[in-house]
């Protein structure tokens, strides 16, 4: 295991949502950051 393989962050089912729970971004979703990589979020869209 080198140095990049370890998580920095790690999210474990995360739900994240707005305008009182109608506008839902995440749902349940479980993910890991490691180091010196490059990550990126997209909507539908693309966008």
């Amino acid at each position: 295991m080198t140095s990049n393989d370890i998580a920095v962050l790690r999210f474990d089912h995360v739900s994240l949502a707005f305008n009182e729970g109608k506008k839902v971004i995440m749902d349940d979703t479980s993910f890991s950051l490691r180091r010196n990589t490059k990550i990126s979020i997209m909507g539908q869209n693309g966008a």
